[in-house]
Order: C-alpha cells, then sequence, then structure tokens
C-alpha cells in the first residue's frame, strides 16, 4: 500500500489505476471502486518545463543550459559625493594639511587656509563629473588662491588644475610640482 501525504500523488494514482483498468479489475467497476480524484493544485499544474537539451558538439562536454534566461544584475553605482565630501577629501590631502599649517605658523595665526566649492554644481572634464575646490590662503585684507583641486563625483580621482588650466592626475602633480615645498612658500606679514 502506498502511504504518502502528496497532493501530486494522490491525485494521480487513481486516475492511473483508472487508465490501467483498475490494476486488474474492469474498466466500469474500478472507476466505481476508486475514489474521486482530488484536483490537481494549481501550482503543480503549472510546473516549470524541463530543461532545454544542450546540443554538443562531438567530443566536447555536455553543459546544462538553465531553464529561463540568465540576466547580469546591475552593477550598483556609488552614490555621487557631495560637495562637503569633496572638500574633506582635499583636507585630507598631505599637502593642504601641511599648507594650512605653514600658513598659520608663518603668519602668527593672522592667516588661515579655507577651502571652497566652485563653482557650486560640478564640472565636466574629458566626459566625467568632477567638483571643484579651491583651496585658499585667507588674509585678514586679502584671500589668495593657492591651488584648485578636482574631485570626481565618485571621489576616487584627484585632478589638479595648473596655471595654464591644464589638469594634472594627483600624482603626476605631485612628481612634476612638488606641492609639499610650497609649504616654506607662506611668507609672514
Amino acid at each position: 500500500m502506498l502511504r504518502t501525504r502528496s497532493p501530486l500523488v494522490i491525485a494521480i494514482v487513481p486516475a492511473l489505476l483508472l487508465a490501467c483498468g483498475g490494476a486488474g479489475k474492469p474498466a466500469a467497476q474500478a472507476a466505481a471502486a476508486a475514489p474521486a480524484a482530488p484536483a490537481v493544485p494549481a501550482a503543480i499544474a503549472r510546473a516549470a518545463p524541463p530543461p532545454a537539451k544542450a546540443v554538443v558538439a562531438q567530443g566536447e562536454p555536455a553543459k546544462s543550459l538553465p531553464n529561463r534566461p540568465v540576466t547580469a544584475a546591475p552593477v550598483p553605482q556609488p552614490a555621487p559625493i557631495t560637495g562637503e565630501r569633496a572638500e574633506a577629501i582635499v583636507w585630507d590631502l598631505p599637502e593642504t594639511r601641511a599648507w594650512a599649517d605653514a600658513i598659520a605658523k608663518r603668519s602668527r595665526g593672522a592667516a588661515h587656509a579655507t577651502t571652497m566649492v566652485l563653482p557650486e554644481d560640478p564640472e565636466t572634464i574629458e566626459g566625467k563629473r568632477y567638483w571643484s575646490v579651491n583651496f585658499y590662503e585667507t588674509q585678514p585684507d586679502h584671500i589668495h588662491r593657492w591651488q584648485t583641486f578636482m574631485v570626481r563625483l565618485d571621489g576616487k580621482e584627484i585632478l589638479v588644475e595648473t596655471d595654464t588650466g591644464d589638469h594634472l592626475s594627483l600624482q603626476d602633480w605631485r612628481v612634476k610640482q612638488q606641492p609639499l615645498a610650497r609649504a616654506g612658500d607662506a611668507k609672514p606679514k
């Protein structure tokens, strides 16, 4: 005797017995003796089709194909950084910290370093968007711009604007311009 709680088996076995003549009984007797088959649940009736067969060239191993097309998950894009975050990235550079210390020391506290994001919207350089972060020396009677840093919106690249308006990578700028030496350029007033 078959013992199961599976709705599929409960629904199929009586139907098979009827089709086979009731396991040795005439079809009419088997139909009368068999209990009414419960309805097949909709989830089972809509079962997924079997996997597609792979066409294999001679000598190659067979590969299993998925039941449905596989789509790649979209690569999540990092959220763009804010202008304030771009300023913090610039302040984390060893050059700007050294410049700020030198300005304060040489001016005996009369001047200080500051940064400002200008313009207030990101700029596009070679198809990429950047925040323009300006580093200034603020004197009691004037402000002097020392350098402009371009921080990409994902925060993963910094370009440095040269006096001619060109842009150098941070690494090239450090090699070509030796910016840490500029810390000695802050003159006392």
